[in-house]
C-alpha cells in the first residue's frame, strides 16, 4: 500500500503552491517517477515469480486527477492498482496542512477486506504517513511487514520525531527504515524475501535511466 505524492513521484506536497504549479503545467508525459520506483515496484508486485502481489496507492489528491495518475503509472512502467483519492473541495484547498483521516480510513478498509494478507506500507516524511502507518498498525497487530519512509525533507525536528515513532513501530514488531530512495528500500526488501535479489540491479538501472531523460 503506497503513497503516491513524494513517494512515487514528486510533488513539493509540503509547498501548495509548487505543487500547484507541478500540477498545472505538466501532465503524465513530464512528470517525472522519483529515480528507481517503477522498478522496485514491479519487483513488489512480481514477488517471486510465483504470485502477483496487489499494489494499492491511497493519496490525498482529489478524484480528478485519477486519469492523469493511471496513464502516468502506464508511461512510466508502475504497476497499476487501485487508486484511493478525495472529492475535491474547499476542504483540500482552505487546509493548512492535509489531514490524516482519509488516508488511515483507506488503508484500514483495505486491510479488513484483505484480513489473511501481509502488507508492505510505503509513503514519505512530508506529511502525516509515519504517523499513519503507526495508527494503522497499532490496529492491525502482526498484518505489517514493513515500513518504508522516503525522506523528503531536512528538518532535524521533524526527522527526530519520525525516528522517535520509528522505534516505537520497530518495538511492535515491524522493519521500520527512512530512505533516501528506491534503491535503499529495495536492498532492505531483498534481504527480507519480500523482492528477488536480482531486482537491485534493475532498481539501479531505472534510477540511471531516469536521471538522464
Amino acid at each position: 500500500i503506497s503513497d503516491i505524492d513524494d513517494t512515487v513521484l514528486a510533488s513539493d506536497v509540503s509547498s501548495k503552491l509548487r505543487m500547484a504549479v507541478k500540477v498545472l503545467l505538466t501532465n503524465a508525459h513530464t512528470r517525472m517517477p522519483l529515480p528507481g520506483v517503477g522498478a522496485h515496484y514491479r519487483a513488489f508486485e512480481k514477488g517471486h515469480g510465483e504470485e502477483h502481489n496487489p499494489i494499492f496507492y491511497v493519496s490525498n489528491g482529489p478524484w480528478n486527477l485519477h486519469d492523469l495518475l493511471v496513464e502516468f503509472f502506464r508511461v512510466n512502467g508502475i504497476p497499476l492498482g487501485p487508486i484511493y483519492l478525495r472529492d475535491w473541495g474547499a476542504h483540500l484547498v482552505l487546509a493548512r496542512k492535509p489531514s490524516g483521516t482519509h488516508k488511515r480510513r483507506e488503508i484500514a478498509k483495505i486491510m479488513a477486506f484483505f484480513p489473511d494478507v501481509p502488507v508492505v506500507l510505503i509513503g514519505d516524511s512530508g506529511e502525516q504517513d509515519p504517523e499513519i502507518f503507526l495508527s494503522v498498525l497499532k490496529e492491525f497487530p502482526g498484518r505489517v511487514e514493513v515500513i518504508y519512509i522516503r525522506c523528503v525533507g531536512k528538518s532535524r525536528e521533524r526527522l527526530e520525531a519520525i525516528e522517535r515513532l520509528g522505534d516505537e513501530i520497530r518495538s511492535a514488531g515491524t522493519d521500520f527504515l527512512l530512505v533516501q530512495d528506491s534503491e535503499s528500500a529495495a536492498i532492505h526488501a531483498a534481504g527480507r524475501g519480500l523482492i528477488p535479489v536480482q531486482a537491485i540491479e534493475a532498481v539501479r538501472r531505472d534510477k540511471r535511466n531516469e536521471r538522464n531523460r
